[in-house]
């Protein structure tokens, strides 16, 4: 029943899709933001940046906090170590589209992980997460406490992949962390490469500066950013994590199978996904999307901001 009662566990400021995402929650009535929670490497430089499009969406009131730097798995499958990241401050490569911090609404000083189990233990049984990064924070949380588990009525999950042709980033980041949500027995809905490779967006510069709202204004600060400094040749940004968001807005966006995931921890295809659709029915797994009308809707609720 809207709007939905959400928490937004991100590692925003690597790839352009955690911020466009953040803002279709931030301009859909659909969503009742309580708080964003940052994962992965340098969160407080992630933390930044969320404020900085709150702020820019007139939403400074909505809390943001530092999370779970570093990773649960101590199995690395990775170019770089990701606590050695945490530990020297790694920058992402939007970090100068943020605001000063003296510019900026203060942060929440509890963990993003005290964060979630405050905010969901206050609750009603009616708060979810939108989960479109390593899971490092909600798997903290359910260990941390598990009563959540019990109060969380679904987690939408941008990660996986069910064709078998990789890890995916977000599982691969931490896979430990992944199989401990998949197996709490809490419903999900995973939205993972199988769909959302395809939500290319293409002309985005173009269609974006016909409106001069300060968000819109960072959304492309943020894109030609992204652009210049992760290496991106086209520049073509890819709808990942807004996709998982759409999927709340429009369910009928993606076609679902029902099952069962689990995440392959030994050394053959470490990081893989397992889905069991003859085991149990607590997870959805997208397997198809409506591509014109995915693009569509990201694109006709942001040029909607006025």
């Amino acid at each position: 029943m809207y709007p939905y009662k959400v928490i937004l566990d991100t590692d925003i400021g690597d790839d352009i899709d955690d911020a466009f995402a953040l803002a279709l929650i931030l301009v859909s009535r659909e969503f009742d933001l309580l708080g964003v929670t940052t994962v992965f490497k340098n969160t407080e430089s992630r933390s930044r940046l969320a404020r900085t499009i709150l702020k820019c969406a007139g939403k400074s009131n909505i809390p943001v906090t530092c999370g779970c730097g570093a990773v649960i798995s101590t199995k690395i499958d990775l170019p770089f170590n990701p606590c050695e990241a945490y530990l020297n401050s790694e920058l992402h490569c939007q970090e100068k589209a943020s605001l000063p911090e003296a510019e900026l609404p203060s942060i929440d000083k509890r963990h993003g992980v005290d964060f979630i189990i405050d905010t969901v233990l206050q609750g009603n049984g009616d708060i979810n997460i939108i989960s479109i990064g390593p899971m490092t924070n909600i798997a903290m949380a359910i260990v941390k406490e598990p009563k959540i588990i019990k109060k969380i009525p679904k987690i939408i999950s941008m990660s996986g992949v069910l064709d078998g042709r990789c890890s995916e980033w977000n599982i691969r980041l931490d896979p430990i962390a992944a199989e401990i949500v998949f197996k709490s027995d809490i419903p999900m809905d995973i939205v993972g490469l199988d769909v959302t490779s395809k939500m290319e967006l293409p002309d985005v510069v173009t269609q974006l500066r016909a409106n001069q709202h300060p968000l819109i204004k960072k959304l492309l600060e943020t894109y030609e950013l992204w652009k210049k400094l992760a290496g991106i040749q086209n520049g073509v940004p890819i709808l990942h994590d807004p996709l998982a968001i759409e999927t709340m807005i429009s369910p009928s966006i993606v076609k679902w199978h029902t099952g069962s995931v689990s995440v392959e921890l030994n050394d053959t295809n470490y990081g893989f996904i397992h889905f069991d659709r003859s085991k149990g029915c607590n997870h959805r797994f997208a397997y198809e999307v409506d591509v014109n009308a995915a693009l569509s809707l990201w694109l006709d609720r942001i040029l909607s901001i006025s």
